[in-house]
Order: structure tokens, then sequence, then C-alpha cells
């Protein structure tokens, strides 16, 4: 009998799941098959691998479930998306998103605007700084505390 990796990746996930390691497993040994489909992604179990265990007479009852779940991981998302060639460009070069919702994750622009009202425009507050000085004082105080620190 022809131990494939396959097989000794499958060993690997019951051994650290304390399953019990046998050779009469049909498939029903793993309860949680997407754990071990997760574990042998992680591990670098590549579609080629397991086609090459295969082609090598490979025949564990969890190979077939682990390819369908590497053609889910390849199918494109459900979701469209949007590139910037979707989007109208000003005539200074500026993107023009009308629909901000479709670049966070749904929901609407309402709710884009309100997740967005706790922000705070610093810009006016660091201009000052600099005017006066304070912002050079500061990274003067900063880098002899710090003199490893390029700046």
């Amino acid at each position: 009998m022809t131990i494939h990796d396959f097989d000794i990746y499958v060993d690997a996930f019951k051994d650290e799941n304390n399953i019990e390691i046998t050779s009469t497993d049909d498939g029903t040994d793993i309860a949680d098959t997407d754990a071990l489909y997760v574990y042998l992604y992680n591990n670098g179990v590549t579609r080629q691998a397991v086609q090459a265990d295969l082609d090598e007479g490979c025949d564990s009852p969890y190979i077939d479930g682990y390819l369908t779940y590497l053609d889910d991981l390849d199918k494109p998302s459900e979701t469209p998306s949007k590139s910037l060639d979707d989007y109208e460009v000003a005539e200074d070069g500026e993107v023009i998103i009308d629909d901000w919702s479709s670049l966070v994750g749904g929901g609407s622009d309402s709710d884009v605007s309100v997740g967005s009202s706790g922000m705070v425009d610093g810009s006016q507050d660091l201009h000052d700084a600099v005017k006066s000085g304070e912002a050079q004082r500061t990274l003067e105080e900063i880098q002899s505390r710090h003199p490893d620190i390029d700046m």
C-alpha cells in the first residue's frame, strides 16, 4: 500500500485534533471536513500536489471534497466589484464616486456618512502648529529622546 502526501497531511490533521488514525477511514472519521480543508490549504497542499497523488492512485475519501473546496476558493465573488475604470473622472483628475457603499462593503451612502461622522479634521491644528513653531519644537524633543530615529 502506497502512502501519499495527501494521506500524510490528513493523518497529521487527525493527530493534531486527537482523532484516531485508522486504515479503514471511509470518510467519516473527521466530522468537520471544512476544518480539514482549511488545514490542508494553510499547510500548502496545492491542487497540483493533490492531482499528482490522484494520478498515483490515492483514494482518500477526503480528496474529492478538498478539490471541491479549492474550486470554491477559485470562484469569483458573487458581489460584483468596480474598478477605477468604472468611475467618472473629473477634469482635474479626481475620481468621482457617487456610490460609496460599493467601496465599503454594502449598505447605503448614509451608512458611510454616519460612519465617518466621528472623524476629526486636524489640518488646521497642524497648520497652526507649524506656523507657531510648536511642531518643530516637538520634533526636536522627540529627536533628543530618540536619537536613533531617522527623520
